[in-house]
């Protein structure tokens, strides 16, 4: 009998999260057919490819992972990787392709479907994430940052960014980021550095990312008032 109710119950979760899953699907469809042209590159951009500076090196194989509008990848383009640029949205990879104007490998897929995650098991050298895990519930964000550790090659580095929840600029966001079926929720430095330890990863570098619109900020502050926190980690 418990046997059967646990199925049960099994399937149920399943046939709920395959729902959501559509219905986040197509919020993200629909909201990335809003950004038909390029995006700029704006100050938080700029400070996070310096970040991603620090680690990417040339030659190198880069996974976008949630590329979004493929701003992340963009920046290792120029720095000289071989970019995949994954989402799980049609029409993000469309605007990436723009975006990048076609230099990169362009993926279609569920990045917590593990058997399209098999397709790419050891083949990274480093996985960028930016503004994709806090779209997810815990159970999902630990199945994402273990499919994506499957994904590096030994000793490759994972660079995750989210929104930080410390900042001014969170409540802004949440305001203004209204698409069916999408939740977000922030996070604090601590509370990522515990999520990707999770997983086993080695931590490397953790900080923020400033939005402030000036060249100089106090970075040492980042990590507190930033607009982003990051964990920099290591498969070892």
């Amino acid at each position: 009998m418990f046997a059967v109710k646990g199925a049960i119950l099994a399937i149920q979760t399943f046939l709920k999260s395959e729902g959501r899953a559509k219905i986040m699907k197509n919020g993200w469809d629909n909201y990335w057919t809003k950004y038909p042209t390029i995006p700029r590159k704006d100050n938080r951009q700029k400070r996070l490819t310096r970040l991603f500076e620090r680690y990417a090196k040339s030659g190198m194989v880069v996974c976008d992972a949630g590329c979004g509008s493929g701003l992340s990848g963009c920046a290792f383009l120029s720095m000289h990787c071989k970019v995949y640029c994954i989402d799980y949205s049609e029409e993000a990879i469309e605007l990436a392709k723009k975006t990048t104007h076609n230099k990169a490998e362009y993926v279609v897929g569920n990045l917590l479907d593990n058997d399209f995650v098999l397709n790419f098991q050891n083949c990274f050298d480093l996985i960028s994430t930016d503004g994709l895990l806090e779209h997810f519930n815990h159970f999902e964000q630990i199945q994402l940052i273990n499919n994506l550790k499957g994904m590096l090659k030994s000793g490759g580095l994972m660079i995750t960014v989210v929104p930080n929840l410390l900042s001014h600029w969170h409540p802004i966001r949440r305001a203004f980021l209204k698409i069916p079926g999408v939740r977000e929720k922030a996070f604090t430095v601590k509370k990522l550095i515990s999520l990707v330890k999770q997983s086993d990863m080695e931590i490397i570098e953790t900080g923020g990312i400033h939005v402030v619109p000036f060249d100089r900020s106090p970075e040492m502050l980042a990590r507190f008032i930033g607009s982003s926190v990051f964990v920099v980690s290591q498969r070892v």
